[in-house]
C-alpha cells in the first residue's frame, strides 16, 4: 500500500514577470487548477492550495479545492507552506531538487557555505534531530550512495580545524 499524502502549493499574485500570473487563464482554467489537478494525478490524498490572497482562494474553492488562507507577510513558498504544515498539523517533507555533481562543493569550506545558503529546510533529517532544520541528504541517482550533510557537523569541523576560528 501506498502511504497517503498531502499536496500543499503555495499561491501568491505578486507575480512581478507575469502579474496574477496563478489566476491567469490556460486553456479555460487559472493555472493554479492546474497545478492542483497534476497533484492530485500523483496519487495525494488531499490538495490544498495556501494562499494570501482572497482572489485565489475563491478561483480554488469555486472548483472544489480546499483553500488555507495563510499570511500576506511571507517571503517565501517555504514560509507560506510551513505556517499551511503547523495549521493543519502535518509535518512538511524535504524539497527535492537534481543538480550536477560538478555543481557541487569539494572541500569543507565551500560544502558548509553551499549549506547555509539553502536556508532552513523545515524539516528533519531523522527522529534525533526533534524537528530542528539541520541540513539536507543528498544521493546519487542510482540511489545507490546517500549521505547526510549536517550544517552543526560542518562548523564543528572547521572550528577545531588549525588556524581557524
Amino acid at each position: 500500500m501506498e502511504p497517503a499524502f498531502t499536496v500543499v502549493i503555495p499561491a501568491r499574485m505578486r507575480s512581478t514577470r507575469l502579474p496574477g500570473k496563478m489566476l491567469a487563464d490556460i486553456g479555460g482554467k487559472p493555472l493554479v487548477a492546474w497545478v492542483a489537478e497534476r497533484a492530485k494525478a500523483s496519487g495525494a490524498k488531499a490538495v490544498c492550495i495556501a494562499t494570501d490572497h482572497d482572489d485565489i482562494a475563491r478561483a480554488v474553492t469555486s472548483l472544489g479545492w480546499q483553500a488555507l488562507k495563510t499570511s500576506e507577510a511571507h517571503e517565501t513558498g517555504t514560509d507560506r507552506l510551513a505556517e499551511a504544515a503547523a495549521e493543519v498539523g502535518f509535518e512538511p517533507v524535504p524539497a527535492l531538487f537534481d543538480c550536477d555533481t560538478s555543481e557541487l562543493p569539494t572541500g569543507l569550506e565551500e560544502t558548509h557555505h553551499f549549506l547555509l545558503s539553502l536556508g532552513d529546510s523545515r524539516c528533519r533529517l531523522d527522529d534525533e534531530a526533534a524537528g530542528v532544520p539541520e541540513g539536507v541528504v543528498v544521493r546519487s541517482p542510482d540511489r545507490s550512495r546517500i549521505a547526510k550533510l549536517r550544517r552543526e557537523d560542518y562548523e564543528r569541523t572547521l572550528r577545531r580545524r588549525p588556524g581557524k576560528k
